[in-house]
């Protein structure tokens, strides 16, 4: 039993055989929680509200990603791990995508990528491996 991962605004917790403590990203301070996913290696990609991305892998290990690296805001609304393995990254300033093997180099669509709206609230990846954004003004996109 690898128990549960719990975001909330004061942070991540880990509930497991019938206690929680806390897991740290960064430093000590807490940081907001978004959007939890599991990757298919095990690894859990966090969004955060001020703090980017987090992936935190099997073992403990960190990576941490910001408007520094190319995260299109820092104030993340939902990442979802698609069935090929691909990381979208929600934000109100558009979506970045985050391709296994190359995961310092991620892409960003918003209107200059040809998007009608940057604002996006969430993604889904349907059976068919479409990918839909949901967004604010915009109706749903589909991705294909």
């Amino acid at each position: 039993d690898d128990g549960l991962l719990i975001g909330g605004r004061n942070g991540l917790l880990h509930w497991q055989n019938g206690s929680c403590r806390p897991v740290v990203l960064g430093d000590e301070r807490p940081r907001s929680i978004s959007s939890l996913a599991l990757g298919s290696d095990g690894s859990w990609w966090i969004g955060t509200f001020g703090d980017g991305l987090y992936r935190l892998k099997p073992g403990g290990a960190q990576l941490n990603w910001g408007e520094r690296d190319g995260l299109l805001q820092n104030n993340v609304r939902h990442v979802l791990v698609g069935q090929d393995g691909k990381v979208w990254v929600s934000t109100k300033f558009g979506v970045n995508l985050i391709v296994p093997g190359e995961e310092r180099h991620m892409r960003a669509f918003t209107v200059h990528q040809g998007m009608p709206n940057d604002n996006i609230w969430c993604a889904f990846e349907d059976g068919e491996g479409n990918l839909w954004l949901g967004t604010d003004g915009a109706g749903a996109l589909r991705y294909a």
